[in-house]
């Protein structure tokens, strides 16, 4: 019996009055993707976080992944105004709100006990210290190459890595396990397309 391996394809998401998003699973980030595991400076129900490129941030929870998309140029203009070389604080040129637009990929039915576990951990770290409440900080958080979500459907893994810079999930099928029972559904989108 061989192993069956799924490999997802490239999907658009689109939102009226918001650019398209690409990629649901597959975003060139010019480096590669990394995966931080969430030691209380994001909300309880965010197991790791990849930056995934292109001004997305992934979110991977039990049973769903959140990809919240920032306007990078806006961002950029924030930083440059605040800190850049030329910043002149008594002068306020741009709207320091950023657009943002979240949408959700759910696995329907996939096994709600199924946790990522990070693997190929990096030697270095990021630490938050973020505002003045310490019980938000966190430090030492580990990155890691690759996330796994064992038996996410019965005899089916989920592998999360990066590929050439892109952000890949994978659906591993064990002999004998039934594929059909993978389902995705989505949140915050208006429509999807293969491509």
């Amino acid at each position: 019996p061989a192993l069956l391996i799924l490999s997802s394809g490239l999907l658009t998401a689109q939102s009226p009055n918001q650019p398209t998003i690409k990629p649901v699973t597959s975003v060139n980030t010019g480096g590669g993707v990394v995966f931080e595991e969430n030691k209380n400076q994001w909300p309880a129900q965010v197991m790791y976080m990849a930056d995934a490129g292109g001004g997305i941030r992934l979110f991977m929870e039990r049973g769903r992944f959140t990809y919240v998309k920032h306007d990078e140029k806006q961002l950029e203009d924030i930083h440059e105004e605040k800190h850049g070389i030329d910043a002149d604080h008594s002068k306020h040129k741009t709207d320091d709100k950023i657009n943002l637009h979240a949408f959700r990929v759910n696995f329907t039915g996939s096994n709600p006990f199924s946790k990522p576990e990070g693997s190929e951990k990096q030697s270095w770290y990021r630490n938050y210290f973020i505002g003045s409440d310490q019980s938000k900080w966190a430090s030492e958080v580990g990155i890691y190459n690759h996330v796994t979500y064992n038996d996410f459907y019965a005899g089916i893994n989920l592998d999360a890595y990066d590929n050439k810079g892109y952000f890949k999930y994978d659906f591993v099928v064990k002999p004998g396990a039934d594929a059909s029972v993978i389902t995705l559904s989505f949140e915050g989108v208006e429509g999807l397309s293969v491509i």
